[in-house]
């Protein structure tokens, strides 16, 4: 209970700062303006609240995902998750901002029809206010981020300065010096210097979990003489597991491919099928609560699949085909890892040979597979499944199954045993990721 309080304790301030600003403010309006003033500012107040409903929805919709992917230690995820909220929220802003300029009176006259000496005069004050809008969100989205990742202090901090502090300042400072145009600039005032806090703030805490990353997965050295793990990642259709059967025969290792769902069901208690699917379909959103947290079957079966690849592993030199096996094993064994692609046509090709389907089937099969294959293997290793920089070799299976197995053979003779680097370390220095 305590540390629910904690977290949730600068929202509330949040909720409360509302009546404490409404109350400042239509005081000092009423002051400037007499009792339109108060009118004024309410008219104000409810074009806000639609902005404001809008940029919260952003930031507590990204909330959860920070926060899970927080909990995983998978810094890589929250900052992706934390650059969408940032730049939904400064588009909202803008395009919140553009449609406030260029609609000032009719936005004005919705809530004051037939006032004809009220709405130039509304209108005239709402310019003032209209930077808030582009400013809110990023003082809005990172306290919520801060939130959602349990650094209380910093969130409230933040919603204390943009929600209270700052505005009730500026309504009664500014105006000393700008009289009433002053008034409508004290939330833009508000709102920017907030940000400028919270955006010193993320700064640091950027640089803090950058550090924690870097030590966490400083480069492994591995024995040169340490078995060598080989996985192949793939496009659907291009060959990649005829590639790993051929270069697995060559170097009279195991294959682990088919077998990796039925082991995986030995433990979990699910059939092989579901298992079997898992990679090549969309995440499943549906799970169980076990041990104080809501946890989705596609996250068990991934886990436990974790759990069987490194056992098999454990075992000596192989090669694994699929399963983010080059995720699960990175910094822990000595791998190569391959990625095979080939055109579009020529997989479309093989797909028709062996499923004896249509190239319209064929292709539809291309696409839906390789997105939940993308959607798989991105949600649960938090980089991008084909990018050329996260794996040591990749290959055009148009050269033929033997040419492309006898590439990777070439790369574990000469090339591999100089290179231990992990692929974590190649994904942290790779910022277009």
């Amino acid at each position: 209970m305590p540390r629910i309080l904690k977290s949730g304790f600068s929202v509330f301030i949040l909720e409360c700062s509302s009546a404490i600003v409404t109350f400042v403010f239509i005081m000092q309006a009423t002051n400037f303006y007499g009792t339109i003033g108060a009118s004024i500012y309410t008219v104000i107040m409810n074009c806000t609240l639609i902005c404001f409903n809008m940029l919260m929805g952003i930031a507590q919709s990204v909330q959860p995902l920070v926060s899970v992917s927080y909990g995983e230690c998978n810094y890589k995820k929250v900052s992706t998750f934390r650059k969408y909220a940032m730049i939904s929220a400064l588009i909202s802003g803008a395009l919140f901002l553009i449609i406030g300029y260029s609609c000032t009176e009719p936005l004005i006259a919705v809530f004051a029809k037939g006032a004809t000496d009220f709405v130039p005069l509304a209108a005239s004050c709402f310019r003032y206010y209209l930077p808030a809008y582009f400013i809110m969100g990023i003082g809005v989205t990172i306290g919520i981020y801060f939130q959602a990742i349990e650094a209380s202090v910093k969130s409230l901090i933040i919603m204390i300065l943009r929600g209270i502090a700052l505005p009730v300042f500026g309504a009664f400072i500014i105006p000393l010096i700008l009289h009433e145009t002053g008034l409508w600039l004290a939330v833009p005032f508000a709102e920017l210097v907030a940000a400028i806090v919270a955006a010193v703030l993320l700064i640091f805490d950027i640089k803090k979990h950058k550090k924690i990353v870097h030590a966490k997965n400083d480069v492994p050295e591995f024995d040169k003489d340490s078995p060598l793990i080989i996985t192949i990642s793939r496009e659907f259709g291009s060959g990649g597991r005829e590639i790993g059967r051929e270069l697995a025969k060559k170097l009279n290792v195991p294959l682990y491919d088919k077998e990796l769902p039925e082991l995986t069901a030995t433990t979990t208690g699910l059939s092989s099928e579901v298992i079997h699917e898992a990679e090549d379909k969309l995440i499943c959103p549906f799970g169980v609560y076990q041990k104080d947290h809501y946890s989705p079957i596609s996250k068990q079966i991934f886990l436990e699949q974790c759990k069987v690849i490194e056992m098999l592993a454990e075992k000596g030199a192989c090669v694994f085909i699929g399963c983010c096996a080059d995720y699960v094993l990175r910094n822990k064994f000595r791998i190569l890892s391959v990625f095979v692609h080939a055109p579009r046509s020529m997989r479309a090709k093989r797909i028709m040979e062996y499923d004896s389907c249509t190239e319209k089937q064929a292709l539809h099969k291309i696409k839906e597979s390789d997105k939940a294959r993308a959607v798989y293997h991105d949600f649960f290793t938090g980089y991008k499944w084909g990018k050329s920089q996260n794996y040591d070799l990749t290959i055009n299976s148009v050269l033929g199954t033997e040419a492309c197995a006898n590439m990777i053979l070439n790369a574990v003779n000469q090339n591999f045993e100089n290179n231990t680097e992990s692929i974590e370390n190649r994904q942290i220095d790779d910022s277009n990721i």
